[in-house]
C-alpha cells in the first residue's frame, strides 16, 4: 500500500474512532451506530468504486477488441 493510502486510510479510521468514542462511553450504541455511518462510507466507497471503473474499463476494452 501506497504511503499516501495509508495516511488517508489513518485518517479515516481516526475519524471514526473519534466520531465513535463519545457516545460508546455514554452508552448511547444508536447514537454511536448513526455517527459510524458516515466514516464507514467513507472507508469503503471509495475502495469499491475504483473497482467498479477499473471493472467497466475492463469490460469497455474487451467490447472494442
Amino acid at each position: 500500500m501506497r504511503p499516501a493510502r495509508r495516511l488517508l486510510l489513518l485518517s479515516r479510521l481516526l475519524t471514526l474512532a473519534l466520531n465513535v468514542t463519545e457516545p460508546l462511553l455514554v452508552g448511547a450504541y444508536g447514537r454511536a451506530a448513526f455517527d459510524a455511518v458516515g466514516p464507514l462510507l467513507l472507508i469503503c466507497l471509495p475502495v469499491g468504486c475504483f473497482r467498479l471503473i477499473a471493472a467497466n474499463q475492463g469490460m469497455w476494452r474487451a467490447r472494442r477488441a
